[in-house]
């Protein structure tokens, strides 16, 4: 125990890992097993944030200026500051038609080997010119880029432990998403800034560990609140188990497993099926899943994870509920969403987890399906042996509909009410011409103005009143930086 709270506090003082605090008591759990469901915990984001993976990840090394390292090393991403052997890893990501300002970018990398010992300084820098490709070399590349003069954020990273990397380049995505005309794309070069260190990180093209892939998570800086609109129960669940291939099971509970004794592995796979919202959703809207484990393997008090995966090409006439480990899709149906880590409550044994599903949700309905199927799986960590975990299903209470402990796809959009802060209430008032727009007793405003879709479609700094001519005939909603929100008709 000594040495896991060492471990722990080491996590807790070095800016390359960000966990919460958890205290553990770990029953016939090694140290590796711990630090394994740790280092999922970054993986995991909240329900505001959003996820790109790169389009362009890929090294370029001095000492071999002609190779291509995508393709000869497409597993690791490599940074070294040395004499005439230089490596340099650049990244590319496309946020598409991602324009809002965030709260929060990280650039995020797992390290996990290294040369030497001690302590290494990387630096981010902005490619501001150049093309960056999977099929850049040295030569190709020397003499062909410009990166910022400025580091856009950097990270001292020591040789022990390994883990998360995770790089603040908000301002530079603000920037990006601000910039009219721009492509949309985050380009970013890393680069070792002493001879310390050889590091190696995780490309997009690994397979063996896909949580520990490259990505950049983004969280929009807060517009409207959310608040719930719909939710709907799962159409049909049930779950497979692959020493059963040809039985069903659709009871009670789902439940999930996976379990190593030599060459010997045990799965049970729980499989979701949702109907597609009817509504229209926009990129205002979230949606999740929420389950609630109500079991686990008994006397463990530990961190768990699970990961959701979306099950792409199945058939509408295919009954969920009827699945067996035989009629389960191939590995290449699925889609890896995200992983969640949760511990049980000591006194209910029992715990609520929501899933983030809105891309995959939209990406459904737009491709114009009447379902979206999901599974929950215990994924593969190393050498970890997982745990038998149990939700509860459809069949329990009979799919009570007012039942939370059923799986529930749930729908949240913009709160519209007109939610003024108590602060000003009674003080403050909303005056609109049609032409110009200001609040009583205010000087000077700012915030954002808001279609009743939930996007922006005005933003003032520090005036006395804003012109909102341009606007389209309509309601609208304007929140202020005291978060005041007031509603008005042009």
């Amino acid at each position: 125990m000594k040495h896991i709270n060492q471990l722990i506090n080491s996590l807790k003082q070095t800016k390359i890992i960000n966990i919460n605090l958890f205290k553990f008591t770990i029953m016939k759990q090694s140290i590796l097993k711990l630090f394994l469901l740790l280092l999922v915990i970054v993986a995991s984001a909240s329900l505001d944030a959003q996820r790109f993976f790169p389009s362009v990840d890929t090294y370029i090394e001095q000492t071999n200026p002609n190779t291509v390292e995508n393709t000869t090393n497409s597993g690791k991403l490599v940074v070294r500051k040395y004499i005439n052997q230089e490596r340099i890893t650049f990244l590319e990501f496309n946020i598409g038609d991602f324009d809002e300002q965030v709260s929060k970018a990280e650039l995020c990398l797992y390290f996990y080997a290294v040369s030497n010992s001690g302590t290494e300084t990387v630096d981010v820098y902005e490619v501001t010119s150049g093309s960056v490709t999977n099929a850049m070399t040295w030569n190709t590349m020397n003499g062909n880029y410009t990166l910022s003069a400025e580091p856009v954020d950097s990270l001292n990273i020591p040789s022990t432990p390994y883990g998360w990397c995770r790089f603040d380049i908000k301002n530079l995505v603000n920037t990006i998403a601000a910039t009219s005309g721009s492509d949309k794309k985050v380009k970013v070069a890393l680069k070792a800034r002493t001879s310390t260190l050889l590091l190696n990180f995780y490309s997009v093209e690994q397979t063996a560990f896909p949580h520990y892939r490259p990505f950049l998570v983004m969280t929009p800086a807060a517009g409207l609140n959310l608040v719930e609109k719909s939710r709907t129960t799962a159409a049909q669940d049930g779950y497979v188990y692959n020493a059963a291939v040809d039985t069903k099971y659709d009871e009670q509970r789902l439940w999930i497993n996976y379990y190593k004794s030599g060459e010997s592995k045990q799965y049970r796979y729980a499989n979701l099926r949702f109907n597609v919202p009817a509504t229209t959703l926009t990129a205002s809207n979230r949606v999740t899943i929420k389950t609630k484990v109500y079991a686990a393997q008994s006397g463990d008090n530990i961190v768990y994870v699970v990961d959701l995966l979306g099950i792409d090409n199945l058939d509408d006439l295919v009954n969920v509920n009827n699945l067996t480990w035989n009629t389960m899709p191939t590995t290449g149906n699925y889609t890896y969403l995200r992983s969640r880590f949760f511990s049980l409550d000591d006194k209910t044994n029992e715990t609520d987890i929501e899933w983030d599903v809105t891309d995959y949700i939209i990406a459904q309905q737009t491709a114009g399906k009447t379902y979206a199927n999901f599974s929950l799986q215990i994924p593969e960590l190393g050498g970890y042996v997982g745990h038998n975990i149990a939700f509860y299903a459809r069949n329990y209470l009979s799919a009570d509909p007012a039942s939370t402990y059923i799986p529930q796809l749930i729908v949240y959009g913009p709160d519209t009410s007109t939610n003024i802060n108590h602060a000003n209430q009674g003080k403050s008032k909303l005056m609109c011409d049609g032409i110009n727009m200001s609040i009583t007793n205010m000087d000077h405003i700012s915030g954002q103005i808001y279609n009743l879709q939930g996007a922006q479609v005005k933003a003032f700094n520090a005036v006395s009143s804003v012109d909102i001519s341009s606007l389209a005939k309509g309601i609208y909603m304007v929140k202020l930086e005291d978060n005041s929100v007031f509603k008005f008709i042009r």
